[in-house]
C-alpha cells in the first residue's frame, strides 16, 4: 500500500508553482526593456538608412542632370520640385509617411542645398535628417521648394 501512494501524489505543490512563475517574472523583467530597447534603435537605425539612400539618390540625381546641362544651351536648367519628383521616381525611392525634401538656393554663395528630414527621431529627440551643400554651375536655376512624402507619393 505504501508503493501505490507514493505514486498517486502527481502534480506541484503551491509553493513550487509560485517559485517558478517568480523566476519567470523576474526574468522577464529583464528581457522585455532589453528587447524593448533594440526594437527602437531598430526603428531609428530604419530611419537613417532611408534618409542616406534619398539623400543619395537626389544628390547624384540632381548632379547627374547638371552634368547633363550645356552651358552654352539658351535655356537655364531649372532645378525645382519636378526635377526631384522624377529623380525620385526614377531610383524607385520609397519613404516614409511625412519624410521631408527641401531643396533651397542661396544666391549670394552661389549654393545647393538639399535636406532630409525623417519624421522619426533620435533617442535624444533630434531629429534624424542629412543635409548636403554644393555649388551652383552657372546656367542652372533653383526653385526653392518642400516635398513631403504623403501615402506613397511625393506631392
Amino acid at each position: 500500500m505504501r508503493a501505490k501512494s507514493r505514486y498517486a501524489r502527481r502534480g506541484f505543490t503551491l509553493v513550487e508553482l509560485i517559485v517558478v512563475i517568480a523566476i519567470i517574472g523576474v526574468l522577464a523583467a529583464i528581457i522585455v526593456p532589453t528587447t524593448l530597447h533594440f526594437v527602437g534603435e531598430a526603428r531609428v537605425e530604419a530611419a537613417r538608412v532611408e534618409v542616406r539612400s534619398v539623400m543619395s539618390s537626389i544628390e547624384t540625381g540632381v548632379l547627374s542632370v547638371v552634368g547633363k546641362y550645356d552651358p552654352d544651351a539658351t535655356e537655364p536648367l531649372a532645378i525645382n520640385a519636378a526635377t526631384a519628383i522624377a529623380i525620385l521616381d526614377r531610383d524607385n525611392i520609397d519613404a516614409s509617411d511625412g519624410t521631408m525634401l527641401s531643396l533651397e538656393f542661396d544666391e549670394a554663395a552661389g549654393t545647393i542645398t538639399v535636406t532630409v528630414t525623417h519624421t522619426q527621431t533620435e533617442d535624444d529627440g533630434s531629429a534624424i535628417a542629412q543635409s548636403k551643400t554644393f555649388a551652383r554651375p552657372a546656367g542652372v536655376t533653383v526653385e526653392g521648394f518642400h516635398l513631403r512624402f504623403n501615402g506613397g507619393e511625393w506631392e
